[in-house]
């Protein structure tokens, strides 16, 4: 009991932050960040964490290649024939979402690409020159797809100085005048850790279908997970980690008619 009091203290004062929030633009609607999504369980949790771990020895017959032309971002979905595939399904009211980080994981952009055609989408963003990695979040009807990292090289090749940085530390102090604070509960590897948030000031608002949405990468932003609140009351979710070490997560909420990303390092421990 002392131990599990000592953990919960530990990680409330290592892990509540909030730091300056980090804000996507979409192609569509009143909002400036648009989010990715994944369809619930019939119990309208989140299963997006158990097909991650599930479907790791399983070969995708799905392929997204990405190309960044002038603020565009150019999208083909083909299927192991190298045919472009059309089936998708939609998740939370839409049929592919997006993210795209750099290299640092400061920059963070949430979108919605629009189908063009058979397999095709595009979407516009403008991306400053750098390197970064994008994950298509699509759900191909009846066929197995897993979300890998496509790498984009833009603009001019950065050097080895610029391309350096510092490894992610996670959070030590709650930041000061923060919108949104983060409490968390087993972060080790094969538990279910909950991230539970407080969001002060305004009212959580309803965001294509959920009440929230947690996206999270690790350090080498190259394990995605994507995961929802437990119910449509309260901002908690559940997800489970198999790789300890340093994650970064950007937790999505709508407040007043706006949606604002909020950004926070977290450790996870192993066994």
């Amino acid at each position: 009991m002392k131990k599990w009091v000592l953990s919960a203290v530990i990680y409330l004062a290592a892990v509540t932050a909030a730091y300056s929030l980090y804000q996507t633009f979409g192609v569509q609607g009143e909002e400036e960040v648009e989010e990715v999504q994944t369809a619930p369980s019939e119990s309208g949790h989140n299963d997006h964490k158990h097909q991650h771990h599930e479907e790791q020895e399983k070969t995708s017959e799905i392929t997204v290649d990405i190309l960044y032309q002038e603020g565009t971002l150019l999208i083909d979905v083909t299927d192991e024939k190298g045919e472009h595939f059309g089936n998708l399904q939609e998740n939370h009211e839409k049929i592919m979402h997006l993210v795209i980080v750099d290299q640092h994981l400061q920059s963070f952009y949430h979108v919605h690409p629009e189908e063009t055609g058979k397999g095709t989408f595009k979407v516009a963003v403008s991306l400053p020159d750098g390197t970064y990695k994008a994950f298509a979040d699509i759900k191909p009807a009846g066929k197995n797809y897993q979300i890998q990292p496509v790498v984009l090289n833009i603009g001019a090749a950065l050097s080895e100085k610029e391309h350096a940085h510092p490894e992610l530390q996670h959070d030590q102090d709650a930041a000061k005048n923060s919108k949104v604070t983060l409490m968390t509960e087993n972060l080790e590897i094969r538990e279910t850790a909950v991230l539970k948030f407080n969001v002060q000031g305004t009212e959580i608002q309803p965001y294509l279908g959920a009440m929230g949405h947690v996206v999270i990468l690790d350090e080498k932003a190259e394990n995605f997970l994507h995961v929802h609140p437990e119910n449509k009351q309260e901002p908690v979710f559940t997800t489970e980690f198999s790789e300890p070490g340093i994650y970064k997560l950007w937790a999505e909420f709508k407040q007043d008619g706006k949606v604002t990303a909020y950004p926070f390092v977290v450790k996870v421990e192993g066994k």
